[in-house]
């Protein structure tokens, strides 16, 4: 293991035929390789719980206190927004509309909305059992029957 320039974020390298296109990560050629660059300091989620005004039915979400809220709970689209969970780095920003809704024995629902604007499907934990705001078991049940 070799140490970054940055103090205490320790760098991994290694070498692969195939590129990866995730996680920010830094690639430079070697001998006809792809040598990766991956510091520690890169998240697959960040905690960025705040409020916001849906763009659908613009009514107030509050957040959730625990993680980040990346849907509203009354109407159960979001924006595109996100790479990973809470980073909020994606410049798209169109409206993610769900399509469907997957019932899981560990996670509880999982949404899968689609953006308006770039076509790109995206899978979020549903918060039906949350204190504050919790999402409309009615409408995931709809998503999950196919009837939304």
């Amino acid at each position: 293991m070799h140490k970054s320039t940055r103090k205490n974020i320790p760098t991994i390298f290694f070498n692969t035929d195939t590129p990866i296109s995730f996680f920010n990560l830094v690639f430079t050629g070697a001998l006809g390789k792809i040598q990766q660059t991956v510091t520690m300091e890169n998240k697959r989620f960040a905690k960025n719980d705040a409020g916001f005004i849906c763009v659908n039915c613009k009514r107030e979400v509050l957040p959730l206190g625990y993680t980040s809220r990346n849907h509203c709970p009354f109407c159960l689209h979001s924006v595109h927004v996100d790479i990973n969970p809470g980073d909020r780095a994606n410049t798209c920003g169109g409206t993610l509309v769900p399509i469907k809704a997957e019932p899981d024995a560990r996670r509880g629902y999982i949404i899968t909305h689609r953006c308006k604007r770039c076509g790109a499907t995206v899978r979020n934990k549903s918060a039906h059992e949350a204190k504050v705001q919790p999402d409309d078991t009615e409408l995931l049940i709809k998503l999950t029957a196919g009837e939304f």
